[in-house]
């Protein structure tokens, strides 16, 4: 799905692409909260949370290379980082809230 977002934000634009993804992320956490079968649960979450995730990610990168152009690299260091770091972080604030 990572292909399949800059597709996506040329026919839809930017700020509705990301409305859209990001309503249908949470759409599947809530989703998720709901069922009460493992199987069930790695489907929502774990597929469908992880297509919206792809959607989003290229099309971060686009929207970042339209107002800095000629800093591509600069701005796919800080998109990357920025989606791990938060991974990282709050991985381990939610184990630790969980816990």
């Amino acid at each position: 799905m990572v292909f399949v977002g800059p597709h996506v934000v040329k026919r839809l634009g930017d700020r509705l692409h990301h409305l859209i993804i990001g309503l249908y992320m949470a759409g599947t956490v809530y989703l998720s909260s709901y069922v009460e079968n493992f199987y069930e649960f790695s489907l929502t979450y774990g597929a469908l949370y992880g297509l919206g995730g792809g959607l989003i990610f290229m099309s971060a990168f686009n929207v970042g290379y339209k107002y800095y152009p000629y800093k591509r690299g600069l701005i796919s260091g800080i998109i990357a980082s920025g989606f791990g770091l938060g991974s990282m972080t709050f991985g381990y604030l939610f184990f630790y809230i969980v816990k």
